[in-house]
Parts: C-alpha cells; sequence; structure tokens
C-alpha cells in the first residue's frame, strides 16, 4: 500500500521478449546495457536499474561499478532519477 504522492517500487514483472505489451511510456534502450543495483535481474525483484551505453569502455568486474563508472541513466522508484538522452 502507498500513500498518495508516493513513487511506487520499481519490480521486476517480466523478463525477455516483451514486444507484445505496450506501456504508458516506452524508451528505446537498444544502445544501452542494463545493470541492476542488486547485480541479478530477477522476477519480483526491487531493484535500481543502471544504464550504460554500449559505445563506453567499462570494466563489468569493478566492486565499484557505479562509483568507478556513473551509469548513464537511472530507473529507480517508477521513475527516472537520471533520465535517458
Amino acid at each position: 500500500r502507498r500513500r498518495t504522492g508516493e513513487a511506487e517500487a520499481t519490480i521486476v514483472r517480466e523478463i525477455g521478449d516483451l514486444s507484445i505489451y505496450g506501456g504508458f511510456q516506452e524508451f528505446d534502450v537498444s544502445k544501452y546495457y542494463l545493470i541492476p543495483k542488486s547485480g541479478e535481474l530477477r522476477l519480483g525483484s526491487r531493484d535500481e536499474l543502471f544504464f550504460y551505453k554500449k559505445t563506453r569502455k567499462i570494466n563489468w568486474k569493478n566492486t565499484n561499478l557505479t562509483e568507478k563508472y556513473k551509469p548513464d541513466a537511472v530507473f529507480s522508484n517508477g521513475k527516472w532519477t537520471k533520465p535517458l538522452k
């Protein structure tokens, strides 16, 4: 249950080909890698989603990934806290 004006948590409800679904807003993220904050994308998880442009050179094994390599976009609690460009 949430109060009026509160953001809804980001919950992973489906994984895979979602092309049969539509949305209120749709974003083309084909030029980005999606990295969940927890490190693992799974059904039911509540997570921040980090987006990195595929053209960037990033050491994906870095233990402080989001500190060393700032995300290009962030989706958290049902909204873009750092929007796609």
